[in-house]
């Protein structure tokens, strides 16, 4: 009969090897060495990362968010190698949530617009350019995009505004009120028509509390013109219906793909013109919409990934995932996602095959340190993070 010792020794050596293969294999009933692990590195000490930032891949350098002594920091990697390049964690208003959907990032200036609070930062070593920060701006954009030199986020403080400002400086222009609003306030302005001086802008107004009513408005915006083009009412009704615009919208020619509460639509950009919206049994959250090989993807609070036809709006297909996600990602084929299990999807773009599900190997122990955040990838490799670490995998294809 083996000692207490023996049977100990042998299952530690058991679940070592158990998890360890875990641990650089996927989940598929194929046996597909798809999302082997390449390299992990670690963004926090020990204590869980508070808040969310999209991950940010721009050139050699992988970015994202974790924690350093209790503190919100950046970490950016070599992306071949996972070696540490620099870390920030100069925010300068601590005591505010960091909820980031995109980042804009041109001429090596990295835009983060958290909320109102915009920072510049080298991203080649992680030095602070600029800052614009103040208690009294609040809500408004989950991020900034860009036209070349300028940035264009929407603030909530005095009054609702869309801004246009300088990447190099930070300073700031009013471009557009938007109407006023007693309750929250959200808005993602978006590049039309591939880089013109065109920008479309969904926002919401969360009414005052004696209602409870959300409206979520298209807006088009000539910034060169300086010339308010339309804004047009989407969608309106009680919070319970959730007429929220979630993630960021998808330009694709002359048209804008946009998921609102329970459904997904197509507008024409230059117009407006609703051109479809198919309902859904469920809404959307923070996952939004992303297009690849012609295919509308977006995943709903049920937890299904569903296929749409970009042209009509029709349901190609759905498939059984977990419910809220923080960003879709496309490469070759496969969609990737982060369900709200904590488990990484690669999801067939065609058929909607679940190629492979992986916990967070750091979620071993129930720690919490499950996956999070928005998948990003190139050249066969996928980053994925979890609260404590930061993870490089093949990709499924």
């Amino acid at each position: 009969m083996k000692s207490l010792k023996q049977t100990l020794t042998y299952r530690f050596i058991l679940y070592w090897f158990t998890f360890t293969m875990l641990s650089s294999c996927d989940l598929t009933s194929s046996g597909s060495q798809s999302g082997n692990l390449l390299w992990r590195s670690p963004i926090s000490n020990g204590s869980l990362t508070d808040g969310e930032i999209a991950n940010v891949l721009q050139q050699n350098i992988v970015v994202t968010l974790g924690n350093s002594s209790g503190k919100r920091t950046l970490f950016a990697f070599d992306k071949e190698s996972g070696k540490q390049l620099w870390t920030w964690a100069d925010w300068f208003i601590t005591d505010r949530y960091s909820l980031v959907d995109h980042v804009y990032i041109h001429n090596n200036i990295m835009v983060v617009s958290n909320r109102g609070t915009n920072y510049g930062i080298n991203i080649n070593n992680g030095t602070t350019l600029w800052s614009m920060d103040s208690p009294d701006r609040n809500t408004g954009s989950l991020g900034a995009t860009g036209i070349g030199n300028w940035f264009f986020f929407s603030l909530k403080a005095n009054i609702n505004s869309l801004i246009k400002a300088q990447i190099q400086t930070g300073k700031e222009t009013n471009l557009i009120v938007y109407p006023k609003s007693n309750g929250a306030f959200f808005a993602t302005p978006i590049v039309a028509s591939n880089q013109d001086t065109m920008l479309t802008v969904t926002s919401v107004y969360g009414e005052a509390a004696t209602n409870f009513y959300n409206k979520t408005y298209l807006t088009l915006f000539n910034v060169t013109q300086n010339k308010e083009v339309y804004t047009l009412l989407q969608r309106e009704g009680p919070s319970t219906e959730n007429n929220l615009p979630m993630g960021v919208p998808v330009v694709q020619g002359d048209r804008v793909f946009t998921a609102i509460g329970f459904g997904v639509q197509c507008n024409e950009i230059a117009t407006g013109k609703l051109l479809w919206r198919t309902t859904t049994p469920r809404p959307f959250t923070e996952g939004g919409v992303i297009l690849g090989d012609n295919i509308l993807f977006a995943n709903d609070d049920d937890g299904f990934l569903q296929a749409f036809e970009p042209e009509t709006g029709k349901v190609l297909w759905k498939t059984k995932t977990a419910g809220s996600v923080t960003g879709l990602f496309f490469m070759n084929g496969v969609v990737y996602l982060i369900g709200g299990d904590g488990n990484l999807y690669a999801i067939d773009g065609k058929q909607g095959t679940i190629i492979w599900k992986m916990p967070s190997p750091d979620d071993d122990k129930r720690s919490g340190s499950f996956f999070t955040g928005k998948v990003v990838g190139a050249n066969g490799k996928i980053y994925a993070r979890s609260f404590l670490n930061l993870y490089c995998y093949k990709a499924a294809r």
